[in-house]
């Protein structure tokens, strides 16, 4: 498919599911949100595990595991320490993935030593990396539970919440925007040529501009006093960096699996993991830096 004809499909489908989107955040009750982000990240999981390797009762087993996951954590989502934790845990993580991407994208090792084979019947005990792809699975809820958690708890703070987190996805998707056009207009310089050939320096500056211009504009609406809308800005800043690790690292697994897409569901877009990436990153470092500003969630 010839890239304009992409791009057409892309509008498209984000043309239709877009406002459904925001609507549903808008207008519904926040159980019938959960309920929706609970969907989105079963996808996820669903797209996750065949990156893995995983395939049949296995692939579903998994998706089952995160949902029971998620009904554990969700009555008890409030409870002191709950939140903070899974949010500190989650950042924890995405700054070792960040070394992780770093060593594929500087030593330019092939992904699959960098991450391990599939689980998969070829995966036999013998061939040795069994035990790092369980270890990816279980990266893969650490990677979902705590954006689940983040964007549940934003919406449930009553109509602030909601203000916030209309302005992650702003920043999020602006950040994508961004890059995206700079990168196409400046684009000079790779960035992680053996993960994501397409992605440049310029146009992860791009999109960064874009974030900080997007939560000014989010936060002056928010009528924010100017303290806290410099550092409510500088958030979107951290929060637009991290949603672009979140890209590369499923772009690393999917390299590992030797596919472009995680999944064929949105047309132009691939599967859901292909847009909810940068979201699984920036969710919980963007909802801790609000709670380290004072938002009581």
């Amino acid at each position: 498919m010839s890239p304009e004809r992409q791009l057409q499909q892309r509008l498209l489908t984000a043309a239709i599911l877009g406002p459904l989107f925001l609507g549903a955040i808008i207008w519904l009750p926040t159980v019938h949100v959960m309920t929706l982000f609970t969907l989105v990240v079963a996808q996820g999981a669903w797209e996750w595990s065949g990156l893995c390797g995983l395939a049949g009762r296995r692939r579903l087993a998994y998706v089952l595991v995160l949902l029971l996951v998620l009904m554990t954590l969700a009555p008890v989502l409030h409870a002191p320490f709950v939140l903070p934790a899974l949010l500190v845990l989650a950042t924890l993580w995405w700054v070792v993935a960040l070394a992780w991407v770093r060593r594929a994208a500087v030593t330019g090792p092939d992904a699959r030593q960098d991450i391990g084979p599939n689980i998969g019947p070829e995966a036999g005990a013998g061939k040795g990396g069994t035990s790092s792809a369980w270890l990816l699975l279980a990266i893969g809820l650490l990677v979902l539970v705590p954006a689940w958690a983040g964007l549940v708890a934003l919406h449930g703070n009553g109509t602030p919440g909601v203000w916030l987190l209309l302005a992650l996805l702003g920043i999020v998707w602006g950040a994508d925007s961004g890059a995206y056009f700079a990168g196409r207009r400046w684009g000079r310089r790779r960035l992680a040529p053996r993960i994501s050939p397409g992605k440049t320096w310029e146009g992860v500056a791009g999109g960064v501009a874009t974030a900080f211009f997007i939560a000014l504009a989010a936060g002056w609406l928010m009528d924010f006093g100017l303290v806290s809308l410099l550092g409510f800005a500088l958030l979107g800043v951290l929060t637009a960096l991290f949603s672009v690790l979140g890209d590369l690292f499923e772009s690393l697994l999917k390299r590992r699996s030797g596919v472009k897409d995680s999944g064929r569901l949105l047309p132009g877009h691939g599967g859901v993991l292909d847009r909810i990436d940068s979201l699984t990153a920036a969710t919980p470092v963007y909802t801790l830096g609000l709670m380290l500003q004072g938002v009581r969630l």
